[in-house]
């Protein structure tokens, strides 16, 4: 930015002032996504909390059958909430544990290679 700045000032770039500005904008957007990005690759999952969690939802598994049994008394409702209620926490855990980091080569990260051409193909 800084050896752009000193090649207008010198007149070697014949940009309007405008179209300069907006030049440094798009620049400044770029640097702040990167930064953005920078942030959420460099703080860790806190790994004390993931293992709570996954104790906890292995606890749940135990014991939700029986409160559900207590709760519902009937035999077809209590198995068929169960399977619903673990099965969709054990999907809200995997999509956590998905998003943990989305940066890298696994099937549902961000594809940061083609996201990063298309930025600079604006």
């Amino acid at each position: 930015v800084e050896a752009m700045m000193d090649e207008y000032h010198a007149g070697r770039i014949l940009t309007p002032s405008p179209v300069l500005t907006r030049v440094l904008q798009e620049l400044s957007t770029g640097t702040l996504g990167f930064n953005q990005a920078a942030k959420i690759v460099a703080v860790p999952f806190p790994f004390p909390f993931s293992q709570l969690t996954s104790i906890a939802l292995s606890g749940m598994v135990v014991v939700l059958p029986f409160a559900l049994a207590d709760f519902t008394e009937s035999v077809i409702l209590t198995p068929v909430l169960a399977f619903l209620l673990v099965t969709g926490y054990k999907g809200l855990n995997a999509t956590a544990v998905e998003l943990e980091n989305p940066f890298g080569d696994d099937t549902n990260d961000f594809p940061v290679h083609e996201l990063q051409r298309s930025f600079v193909s604006m």
